[in-house]
């Protein structure tokens, strides 16, 4: 697909909040496991695989920031979160790649 291929479109979506989540999860039991469904591009009824999430924490955007760096001014308050993060990974199991990575 070439560059004159290809559409512009402006994609909207509205990001859940620590609230809605909480209230997602309200009644749910504590060993119940979490999944991520990733889409494979914006606006599209497509999903990659699902992924399990193995982290998650308030955190920081900051430009040129190193992850240790923001975590201990995260913790001593000197910088504040603008987003909680949810981190993903391939469920465990076994999987093919191309031989030499």
């Amino acid at each position: 697909m070439s560059y004159n291929d290809e559409e512009l479109f402006e994609h909207q979506v509205s990001a859940w909040t620590v609230g809605r989540l909480r209230a997602a999860l309200a009644d749910l039991p504590d060993d119940l496991p979490v999944t991520v469904i990733t889409a494979e591009e914006p606006g599209s009824n497509l999903a990659g695989p699902d992924q399990v999430v193995i982290s998650a924490s308030p955190w920081a955007h900051v430009p040129g920031g190193e992850h240790d760096d923001v975590s201990a001014k995260l913790a001593s308050g000197e910088l504040q979160p603008d987003h909680f993060e949810i981190d993903c990974e391939f469920p465990s199991g076994q999987y093919y790649r191309r031989a030499g990575r």
